[in-house]
């Protein structure tokens, strides 16, 4: 007779920087093949994509969804600034080789749409009390 092991109860939020990981670099290539072979210069679609990996920390979190993904967006943030801070405009650009911050904030920009998303998602799922209210009169 097989027993039944117990897991963890920490064991959910082990694996949700892999999740997160995971979900970060198949948006971030998936998009670089997609959007690589459309657009001249990627690097600002592609970090916008990829910043959406922050609905997946929310999506994934066994508890406190909206917590996770906000570590998850600061995280994020914070690895886009440290990657994209030296970038330039791409070399058949009229501006080729100046330095930009264009990418970093249409990344950011992609991690705050995801984190309002998340947080719409958050206020429209709690349970409402108007229904309890209105029995408790009766």
């Amino acid at each position: 007779m097989a027993q039944a092991t117990a897991t963890h109860p920490l064991a959910p939020w082990l694996w949700l920087p892999w999740k997160v990981g995971v979900g970060f670099l198949l948006s971030g290539l998936v998009s670089w093949i997609v959007l690589g072979s459309v657009l001249d210069w990627p690097t600002p679609s592609v970090g916008f994509v990829a910043a959406v990996a922050v609905v997946t920390a929310y999506s994934c979190a066994p508890s406190h969804r909206l917590a996770a993904a906000i570590i998850s967006f600061i995280v994020g943030a914070a690895a886009a600034y440290v990657l994209l801070r030296h970038t330039s405009f791409p070399e058949n650009h009229p501006r080729a080789y100046e330095h930009t911050f264009i990418p970093l904030w249409v990344t950011l920009s992609g991690g705050v749409v995801a984190l309002l998303a998340c947080v719409v998602h958050a206020w429209r799922s709690v349970p409402s009390n108007t229904s309890l209210e209105r029995t408790r009169g009766r």
